[in-house]
């Protein structure tokens, strides 16, 4: 993988994890969900301030962490596997979730 779209795939992830961090905030607070990862439960019970904190902090540190190991084939995988899953949440999040919170209603 050329270093250019490792380094733009990692951008995408933190997008897309800030992404998935406003939906989630807009679920839980209003009701319709709840966080499903006991951690990030605990922390969202701490305030939405920590839980943003929390959560952005820790992939921008794993992505930097894949960006200082770019040459190592598991920086390389584990670049692709978690932008594949934040992507496939994503779009969860945009497509599945609001028509399956308007059935449920």
């Amino acid at each position: 993988m050329r270093y250019r779209i490792h380094a733009v795939l990692l951008v995408l992830l933190n997008l897309l994890n800030l992404l998935d961090a406003v939906f989630t905030h807009k679920y839980v607070s209003s009701g319709e969900a709840y966080e499903a990862n006991p951690l990030m439960a605990f922390v969202i019970s701490l305030g939405w301030g920590w839980f943003f904190v929390l959560k952005l902090s820790l992939v921008f540190f794993f992505t930097l962490i894949f960006w200082i190991g770019r040459e190592h084939i598991v920086a390389r995988y584990g670049t692709v596997i978690l932008f594949v899953i934040y992507s496939l949440l994503a779009v969860y999040h945009l497509y599945a979730a609001p028509a399956i919170w308007a059935a449920l209603r």
